[in-house]
């Protein structure tokens, strides 16, 4: 069967009607089944109650937590994408604002922390996917917006300061009743790839 197999697929892994993308994939694939059963990264993903408390003991702070052990196992691994939900506030924003900040601090913190060793080669970048409206909504809580805030903290980042221009929150400040937007995220993304990995093609990024 698996030689039936090889005789269909083989040509087409070699002259794909999709180009180069198909041993791309393949290429990717195989990296992720190495890393699968590789003992390196399978302690990575293990850690102790003790661990997970001085994270904050929460979803993302036990996902910092092996974000630091896979970069600490020195696999090769260049990229970390963390996904933090629970922060579309539409209700009791005050209360829910305060317990996902003090989540997301201890998490950071402890990470930053535990990576003394490594910061001259990490930058750490928060960013969301939207941002809130001006105004409380009838919930107590805030609806979709535009603008956001960005943090970034890197060994190499010049930091303890805020970036961009503040727009104002008068009448003619707001866009629609939203923070105006004045720092397009792709470049402060830009500017990591390009310094920090010397990307030269970034409208294959973007």
């Amino acid at each position: 069967l698996f030689s039936r197999l090889h005789t269909l697929d083989d040509p087409l892994r070699k002259s794909s009607p999709y180009g180069q993308s198909l041993s791309d994939y393949d290429a990717f694939y195989s990296l992720a089944q190495k890393m699968m059963y590789n003992n390196d990264v399978t302690t990575a993903f293990n850690f102790t109650v003790a661990d997970s408390q001085r994270y904050g003991s929460s979803s993302f702070g036990n996902a910092c937590l092996v974000a630091k052990q896979v970069l600490a196992a020195n696999q090769g691994t260049r990229y970390v994408q963390i996904t933090y939900g629970s922060w579309d506030m539409h209700n009791s924003l005050v209360s829910e604002f305060n317990t996902r900040t003090i989540e997301f601090s201890k998490a950071i913190a402890a990470f930053w922390k535990d990576m003394a060793g490594y910061q001259d080669r990490i930058t750490l970048v928060t960013m969301t996917e939207f941002g809130r409206r001006l105004q409380e909504n009838a919930s107590q809580g805030t609806d979709h917006g535009s603008a956001s805030g960005m943090l970034v903290l890197s060994g190499n980042v010049n930091g303890g300061k805020i970036y961009g221009t503040w727009p104002g929150l008068g009448a003619s400040d707001l866009t629609t009743g939203d923070l105006t937007v004045t720092t397009d995220y792709r470049q402060v993304l830009s500017e990591i790839l390009v310094t920090r990995h010397a990307e030269k093609n970034l409208s294959a990024v973007f």
